[in-house]
């Protein structure tokens, strides 16, 4: 009659005998996982040593919801239904492992690994899954999860990342691809990295100058206020759409202020002999919000060619007449001025036109005119803008 031997064994998942189930030679047997065991001593060191496993017939187990990890288990993780949590063996031994793959879209709802008080990749944070078609092996080191993942195996989008909950360095790593997209990464943060733009590698964390190469630029739009780069051998600008002020060294270039404003019907007097503003009440235009209360006052510096040309009723009379642009209260530059002889009986105009420089923020211009006709004279006012009016604009920055 045969005998049946009888090895000492579990049909527990994961059970694993500790030295004390054992005596030296004795097997024992996890039925349920495939592992044979059997207890070793070395220097009256003693430990349990598995020496079969059913490691290259790997079984997988669909989960669907948070579910406790059993080390040296792989799970089939379908988040299809919505998030969950697959949390890692408790109390890990060295060599434990845990295998997760993506049972459905990780990309679309991501799976979290929970750590369950140890550490992975020596970061005490859960892990997000959130590539598609990735598969994940976690295998414990003595002291954390060490993480090795295998993306695309079965076609799997490597769009995603798998990321933790905090910060994460990347070394040595490559991004690529047009729809990935780093955000709110502060220029400070970017030590120790380069770019490089046309040739030119820029450091990242402080700054550079990128020299453009000769080339044409056509259909362009230039939307940044302020160019920082030099700008070399450009070749030929075509249809550019520019759409705030051009600066150059930190001072508005051009599209600068401008104005025109004319003599309202109100009848102004002028007295004879002395210097006196004229009034422009009516605004044509003013692409600045820079003209007020007769007066011109930009906002940007830079150099303005101004006109003006203002006419009286009655006649000249002989005395000294004369029309002016004053600056800042005080006379500037004078354009029409003559005496001695009477030029006209019944309306006479005079003209002024001059290039002059602002600084933007404190210098102001008014027109001024005197007469010598030993009389009061009226400004000729007939709301008309071709008759009495005062104009100008920016032709170049300071």
């Amino acid at each position: 009659m045969s005998n049946t031997v009888v090895l000492k064994r579990s049909a527990v998942q994961g059970k694993t005998p500790t030295t004390g189930d054992l005596a030296l030679g004795e097997l024992a047997l996890n039925t349920y996982d495939g592992n044979l065991f059997f207890k070793r001593n070395v220097s009256s060191t003693e430990s349990v040593v598995r020496v079969a496993t059913n490691t290259n017939l790997l079984s997988y187990t669909r989960v669907t919801g948070n579910t406790t990890a059993v080390s040296r288990q792989s799970y089939i993780a379908d988040t299809s239904g919505g998030a969950f949590t697959i949390t890692l063996p408790a109390s890990p031994a060295s060599g434990d492992w845990v295998v997760i793959a993506d049972g459905a879209s990780f990309q679309t709802t991501a799976l979290t690994v929970g750590r369950n008080s140890s550490t992975i990749a020596d970061i005490a944070e859960n892990l997000s899954l959130n590539i598609e078609g990735v598969s994940v092996t976690f295998v414990y080191d003595g002291s954390t999860w060490e993480v090795y993942t295998q993306v695309g195996a079965n076609g799997g989008d490597q769009s995603g990342l798998v990321t933790g909950s905090s910060t994460t360095t990347f070394t040595n790593k490559t991004i690529s691809g047009s729809t990935n997209t780093l955000s709110n990464i502060a220029n400070a943060s970017l030590t120790n990295s380069s770019v490089t733009v046309n040739g030119t590698s820029i450091s990242l964390g402080g700054s550079g100058t990128v020299t453009a190469a000769a080339g044409t630029l056509t259909g362009t739009e230039l939307k940044s206020t302020v160019v920082t780069s030099s700008l070399t051998s450009v070749g030929t600008l075509t249809n550019l759409n520019v759409t705030n002020p051009i600066t150059i060294d930190s001072k508005q270039a051009v599209n600068g202020p401008a104005f025109s404003a004319y003599a309202a019907a109100t009848l102004q007097t002028i007295t004879s002999g002395s210097q006196q503003k004229v009034l422009f009440q009516t605004e044509e235009f003013d692409t600045n919000n820079n003209y007020a209360n007769s007066r011109f006052t930009p906002t940007v510096a830079g150099y303005y060619q101004l006109n003006a040309e203002v006419r009286l009723d009655g006649t000249s009379g002989t005395g000294e007449m004369m029309i002016v642009i004053y600056k800042n209260g005080t006379e500037h530059k004078r354009g029409t001025n003559q005496q001695g002889t009477q030029i006209a009986a019944n309306f006479w105009a005079m003209q002024v036109s001059s290039l002059v420089y602002a600084n933007g923020s404190t210098d102001y211009f008014e027109i001024y005119v005197q007469q010598g006709s030993g009389a009061d004279r009226t400004v000729t006012a007939v709301n008309s803008p071709n008759i009495t009016w005062f104009n100008g604009c920016m032709v170049r920055g300071a």
